[in-house]
């Protein structure tokens, strides 16, 4: 996973899709993708979540939007990740978490989109 992203990243792409095939909560966003989140920050871009598009507001958006953003910038993975040049491609993007409504009607990811900052 992290080598093919980070050929993706390093690519000539305006946009890089990571696709979701299960269900993930976004307070449990895996760590690897936390890592390459951390490194998107560290280069100065921003992360973003857009909630699921729905007539029903979440019970609290703003929690889990903040929830989600401090994972890893509060943690070690932050600071382990500035170093590794695994990640620097990440630097020059932004990114967003999207969420959508599960069958369960939970909030999920949907996919995260990388963005080329210009």
């Amino acid at each position: 996973f992290d080598r093919d992203l980070g050929s993706a990243l390093s690519a000539p792409l305006p946009r890089v899709d990571v696709a979701f095939y299960d269900r993930v909560s976004p307070n449990a966003l895996p760590e690897r993708l936390q890592r390459w989140m951390a490194s998107v920050e560290n280069g100065g871009g921003t992360v973003k979540v857009i909630p699921p598009k729905s007539s029903v507001t979440s019970k609290s958006p703003l929690l889990l939007i903040s929830a989600i953003s401090t994972l890893w910038s509060a943690s070690s993975i932050a600071k382990d990740m500035a170093a590794n040049a695994q990640f620097k491609a990440a630097r020059a993007f932004d990114a967003e978490i999207l969420l959508k409504t599960d069958d369960r009607g939970d909030s999920v990811v949907d996919k995260v989109v990388f963005v080329k900052r210009k």
